[in-house]
């Protein structure tokens, strides 16, 4: 079974229940990053694969607890056995770490249109917020 996850927007930042329960029942590998678009789509981001020209960074973790994955399927509203419903669609990827180091790890992709929706351009769900924050 598979025990890395990607991170790049709400889990990636320990601000609520899920993201710290993730870093509990985790060993956090370091930064890392993966080919596709981050869109932002409201109070959290959405990942869409796309070419390898454009990346979105975030943190590679290793689950010690595989149970955390249910739980985190859920948050993320990921049915397994009904993904064309789940709002986001957990799969796996290979994610370039630091050192270029490669990891084959899951991630929650997005998983409706994101025509209308703003493409976050440096892929980063956490300078985009921090920069939407001294907007303000």
């Amino acid at each position: 079974m598979l025990s890395k996850i990607f991170v790049y927007g709400s889990l990636n930042t320990p601000s609520n229940k899920f993201s710290k329960k993730l870093v509990k029942n985790s060993e956090q590998l370091g930064q890392g990053e993966i080919e596709g678009r981050l869109y932002n789509i409201g109070n959290y981001p959405g990942a869409v694969k796309s070419s390898s020209v454009h990346k979105i960074y975030g943190q590679i973790y290793k689950v010690i607890n595989a149970d955390i994955l249910a739980e985190l399927d859920r948050y993320e509203d990921y049915n397994e056995s009904n993904p064309q419903k789940s709002l986001f669609i957990r799969k796996a990827v290979l994610v370039k770490g630091e050192n270029g180091k490669v990891h084959r790890a899951w991630v929650y992709f997005y998983n409706r249109p994101v025509r209308l929706k703003k493409i976050i351009k440096t892929g980063n769900y956490k300078k985009f917020r921090k920069a939407k924050g001294r907007k303000k």
